[in-house]
């Protein structure tokens, strides 16, 4: 990968730093063989999963990236990480190979993104939480916004998806639940006593949130 962050000496700026992403790869079958995506700082790569070999790959200009790829149809939707995330929507098929930032990108939505949440996908649908606190409903085929809403807040935990609902929580302890479609309703906001960034888990109708101190179950009395 070429950073482009080399000083006049040849040595990386920052120390490195922005060669970092912390994103967690995801698997795909493309022509009846599994592809590894990983998204990384400056680019994300596919790798034939039986093998290691690098399938292909797309160039960008962020670093950071934290949200693993997610699929649908003949898609792989990319979040490039840092505070000017872009969201791409890359076609993979069989002619998906080598460099293909100038060929297979079908859309490429740049600005309004999710920085480390991690975006979700429901109903042919891409959910995303901004770090400044804006919910945003995004077409997964088309890259196309449907919808977004302030919500407030400041957002690292990642929404879940729980019987047609989002759950997510944000740095003061507020968690919102809204309608997981183009609406995107509030149902409910409720708060806790501790800032959340880890993201919800939800499991035989109960919620689970970890707090700065705290791990809460939130249900009905058994």
């Amino acid at each position: 990968t070429d950073y482009e962050d080399l000083d006049e000496n040849g040595l990386p700026v920052l120390e490195g730093d922005l060669r970092k992403a912390y994103s967690t790869p995801g698997l795909v079958a493309v022509d009846g063989r599994t592809q590894v995506i990983s998204v990384g700082s400056r680019a994300a790569f596919a790798y034939d999963a039986d093998t290691g070999k690098e399938v292909w790959t797309v160039r960008h200009d962020d670093y950071n990236a934290a949200a693993p790829p997610l699929f649908f149809e003949n898609l792989a939707i990319l979040n490039t990480g840092s505070s000017r995330a872009n969201l791409l929507g890359i076609a993979i098929n069989g002619s998906t190979q080598g460099d293909v930032t100038e060929t297979h990108v079908v859309w490429d939505r740049e600005k309004g993104n999710s920085r480390l949440s991690s975006p979700l996908l429901y109903n042919g649908r891409v959910f995303m939480v901004t770090h400044a606190g804006v919910a945003v409903c995004v077409d997964a085929v088309s890259g196309k916004e449907l919808n977004k809403l302030r919500i407030g807040g400041t957002f690292i935990s990642s929404p879940i998806l729980a019987n047609g609902l989002i759950y997510v929580g944000n740095d003061d302890g507020v968690v919102l639940v809204y309608q997981a479609d183009e609406s995107m309703e509030i149902m409910a906001r409720n708060k806790v006593a501790e800032g959340i960034r880890s993201s919800p888990g939800a499991a035989r109708g109960r919620l689970y949130l970890r707090t700065v101190k705290h791990l809460y179950c939130i249900g009905a009395t058994p």
